[in-house]
């Protein structure tokens, strides 16, 4: 769960005035939780709650609503994160846009696919051409083996990105549960030399290769199942609020 500690930049708070010292202090100390979070969720959250009782500002939220997703609570977190972003409070449209996603990606942890959907419509009511937001809806599609969906989803990111391993991947297993395998394996190609290191890819290009020998035997090719498929949320997570 280390990718968590990378959640937030310090760039995430938003753009401050030279003089705003109370917005300096915010963002030392929210970074101050990130870095906790690799080894010590346990702490950065008590840190956090110690921080709301001094007044409880967004960030403190935010601190403390990262950390019970680290700590195992990504339903809690999520609820948390999804309050962060329709309070009434300093928060930039970024901001709120990061935390729902954040929000969506924690449902997923939790194996709550239709509270992400509308979380992740959510976001995109404020920033709708957003390819990363597109591809985190795939993602709540695939959760939910609604391929067809998610295929329309991977393609319209894959149209504002360009040619991401991670969302290729993510289309050729989409494409090989829907049987299409001429295409997964064209997806598969373009992801080993993009990421040759990628160990899931290998997978999914033995899963292909088999589905495509048992078809031509007249059988029937099995679901396909990666390992730890959790791990794109938190890379979701550390990557939100770019």
């Amino acid at each position: 769960m280390w990718l968590l500690a990378a959640l937030v930049s310090i760039a995430d708070i938003g753009p401050i005035s030279a003089g705003d010292s109370l917005r300096i202090a915010e963002k030392e100390r929210l970074h101050a939780c990130m870095t906790k979070l690799i080894d010590a969720p346990g702490d950065a959250y008590e840190d956090g709650l110690a921080w709301l009782g001094e007044g409880g500002r967004p960030a403190a939220h935010h601190c403390t609503a990262l950390a019970l997703i680290e700590l195992g609570h990504a339903a809690e977190g999520a609820l948390r994160l999804e309050e962060l972003a329709s309070e009434d409070n300093s928060s930039t449209l970024t901001e709120r846009i990061t935390y729902l996603t954040q929000a969506g990606n924690a449902w997923l942890l939790a194996r709550q696919p239709e509270a992400a959907l509308l979380t992740f419509d959510n976001a995109l009511r404020l920033k709708p051409k957003d390819a990363h937001l597109h591809a985190d809806k795939a993602a709540t599609y695939m959760q939910m083996e609604e391929w067809e969906q998610a295929l329309d989803y991977l393609d319209s990111a894959l149209t504002g990105l360009g040619e991401d391993a991670a969302i290729l991947k993510m289309r050729a297993e989409v494409l090989y549960q829907l049987g299409d395998w001429g295409r997964a394996l064209g997806d598969v190609y373009t992801v080993m030399a993009l990421d040759p290191e990628d160990i899931d890819i290998l997978v999914i290009r033995g899963a292909v290769r088999e589905a495509m020998r048992l078809q031509s035997l007249g059988q029937v090719a099995q679901p396909l199942r990666l390992r730890n498929p959790e791990t794109r949320q938190y890379e979701a997570l550390r990557k939100a609020g770019r």
